[in-house]
């Protein structure tokens, strides 16, 4: 049983981890499968993420960023041997958003903490609802990137005394310079705090020698964030400027988060370890975006139930 607890703990580290970074007018839509493809729990390499985010070069956008298909994969729990079906996965395809899922799983439950919603106009969005399970806080999340899929025990135990970076490709391939972002939101906090955040980045890769083995090393500086923290969908604690329109007719907010150049916002976190900051005019090789129900997830902190609804996200120019 303790064991049990410990790889439960485990897992909501992982999925909790790097997140720091709404009106209930909708239901939890579990059985549409006209928006739901089935992959059988494929082996995602970090190199198959694309190389460019879309196909215009000069005002690129993400691919399947308006979070209108989901499709499932099988993933492994290590608490319910075998494996599980989480229909919850977003994009037709493992492409370029991901979620925590995957480690949730291990936990048992389906009650998966990030899931498509259908919304009162019919159109399909992304539910993140802070989940709390062993009495262990789960942010639900959304994020460009790619978490490792069939983790081994001995990884995931292995997040209780690691921050389980190596884990997480963060980001996805990227040139273009936005002005900002634009995406629906509508968040009900219940006291908590929501995070969406967008970073553009440049990397570079070096080889390093360590005990005679030779590894590549990323340095990651950041060129740009745009970044809106808040306990409502009304109102940014960050130094961010920020526009942000009455309800639609889904009770959905249409929020504008300008990029700030060359500087970490204020309101915001500070810097992750090893990310350092860099001059507006650095060429940008990448972009991370990440949104999360509890803006402190990853310190486990967060108020249960608090729900982040996101959709239709685009970079301006």
């Amino acid at each position: 049983m303790l064991l049990s607890k410990k790889i439960i703990f485990s897992a909501l580290a992982f999925f909790s981890l790097g997140f720091s970074f709404a009106e209930n007018s909708a239901s939890v839509d579990k059985n549409n499968a006209e928006n739901t493809n089935e992959t059988e729990n494929p082996k995602i390499e970090f190199d198959s993420i694309p190389e460019v985010a879309s196909e215009d070069s000069v005002h690129p956008q993400i691919p399947e960023s308006d979070f209108s298909k989901w499709h499932t994969e099988k993933i492994p729990g290590f608490l319910t041997f075998g494996k599980r079906e989480c229909t919850e996965m977003p994009g037709t395809s493992a492409l370029c958003w991901d979620n925590g899922n995957p480690a949730f799983s291990a936990s048992g439950s389906r009650n998966w903490p990030t899931q498509r919603i259908v919304l009162d106009d019919g159109s399909v969005a992304a539910l993140l609802q802070t989940r709390k399970v062993v009495g262990v806080i789960a942010s639900g999340n959304l994020f460009t990137g790619r978490v490792v899929r069939n983790m081994s025990l001995a990884q995931l135990l292995g997040f209780t005394s690691k921050d389980g970076k190596e884990l997480i490709d963060w980001g996805v391939p990227f040139t273009g310079r936005p002005t900002g972002f634009r995406v629906k939101f509508a968040y009900d906090g219940l006291g908590d705090e929501c995070s969406l955040i967008a970073t553009l980045e440049n990397r570079t890769e070096t080889e390093v020698v360590e005990k005679n083995k030779t590894k590549k090393k990323t340095e990651r500086k950041y060129v740009a964030t745009a970044a809106y923290i808040g306990k409502t969908d009304t109102e940014n604690k960050t130094s961010c400027a920020t526009r942000i329109s009455d309800k639609d007719s889904s009770g959905l907010r249409t929020l504008e988060v300008d990029f700030l150049y060359g500087i970490n916002p204020e309101g915001t976190n500070p810097l992750p370890d090893g990310v350092t900051q860099t001059t507006a005019d650095t060429e940008i090789t990448h972009v991370n975006v990440v949104f999360a129900s509890s803006a402190h997830g990853d310190y486990f902190e967060g108020v249960k139930n608090a729900k982040l609804i996101v959709k239709d996200f685009e970079f301006l120019y």
